[in-house]
């Protein structure tokens, strides 16, 4: 009989131990019941130097074949952005101080034509630096007017995103602080009268409503919002126009599996207003899927082969050459110091829409 009951008190411990490594597995699993769509990468940019960090996508105005991925490299020996094509050859590398987050607008006008421009952030220095993105010969030449361009923050800059207003088209910057619970600084940027850009401080904002840090941003421009990843907290959503004022939408991606930082954000835009807005689970190494519209509702969840602890991302559905016909999504791989780029129509398999057509320059001109 004592036998017996040391034998089931055996099993009943075995049970709650099995019972326990089956709550440990699937809490770390990227989310509880629902798939998780694994994607093999098509194209893996080479290696920088230091470190890379966030990326770009700039789409060419007549062959989507010769579009650009912008990255960047924050840190070693050679801190500066990289232009890369879409066959992984680097063009050109541009030199600067702890470059931050890059990206891209179409259509400023400028020195009385309408060019298309790169951003990027130099963090230690506080400041922008805004380039043209030649199509021709696929160069970058910077255009910030020589004062520089401040991003009105303290301390450090952490994060940037573009946003351009469809009802004038005037360009605007966001900027966020490495500091908990910072403001986010939005500077229009305009032309100087001599062809180069300035920036001029419009709002802060946001203060109440980060409660830790904020990097990754994107803003929708055809819809209006800007998206702000509170990076232990929530994807914050508020209004992009300043003229509707700064009170908080609404917030999402509370939860939803995600592990760690909230990182990167960008949108799959489709012609019809519709689309995704895609997230950097860094924790997991996975991207988290949301719909576009409405209350920006949790879909799925991506596993991206290749790319380990992302940080920056972005997407494009639009056509660029025939190894991305249906458009791509490019993510940062924190231990190969690289990005990796992934053809949209893997990533969607039959769950998520396929639709190209989105021409970025004929919308508000959004790139993330």
């Amino acid at each position: 009989m004592r036998a017996l009951r040391l034998r089931a008190g055996l099993i009943t411990v075995g049970a709650g131990l099995l019972a326990a490594y089956l709550v440990l597995v699937f809490s770390a699993s990227p989310a509880r019941s629902e798939s998780v769509r694994v994607v093999e990468p098509a194209l893996a940019l080479p290696r920088v130097v230091g470190d890379a960090d966030d990326c770009a996508i700039w789409i060419h105005p007549s062959d989507g074949s010769k579009s650009l991925v912008i990255g960047n490299d924050k840190s070693g020996s050679k801190r500066g952005i990289y232009v890369y094509d879409l066959q992984g050859k680097v063009l050109q590398f541009v030199a600067m101080e702890r470059p931050s987050n890059v990206d891209v607008r179409y259509g400023m006008a400028l020195g009385g034509r309408s060019v298309d421009i790169c951003a990027v952030v130099e963090r230690n220095r506080n400041q922008l630096r805004v380039f043209t993105i030649d199509p021709a010969t696929r160069r970058l030449t910077e255009v910030s007017a020589p004062k520089g361009i401040s991003t009105h923050i303290e301390g450090q800059t952490y994060g940037l995103a573009l946003y351009k207003r469809p009802s004038d088209g005037v360009i605007f910057a966001f900027a966020s602080a490495k500091s908990r619970g910072g403001d986010l600084r939005q500077i229009q940027l305009r032309d100087n009268g001599s062809g180069k850009v300035e920036g001029v401080f419009v709002r802060a904002f946001g203060h109440s409503d980060i409660k830790t840090y904020v990097e990754g941003m994107v803003a929708d421009d055809e819809l209006g919002f800007l998206y702000a990843c509170d990076e232990r907290h929530a994807v914050l959503k508020f209004e992009a126009d300043p003229v509707r004022g700064d009170k908080l939408v609404q917030k999402f991606a509370v939860r939803d599996g995600v592990r760690g930082d909230r990182e990167g954000i960008a949108i799959y835009h489709c012609p019809d207003r519709t689309g995704y807005v895609l997230l950097s689970s860094q924790g997991n190494s996975t991207v988290k899927v949301y719909a576009r519209q409405g209350d920006n509702r949790f879909i799925t969840t991506i596993d991206t082969v290749g790319a380990h602890d992302t940080d920056g991302l972005d997407i494009t559905s639009c056509a660029a050459g025939p190894m991305f016909p249906k458009g791509f999504l490019v993510c940062h791989d924190t231990r190969g110091r690289r990005y990796v780029l992934y053809r949209w129509e893997d990533v969607a398999g039959t769950g998520l829409k396929v639709v190209p057509g989105y021409n970025p320059r004929n919308s508000a001109g959004t790139s993330k």
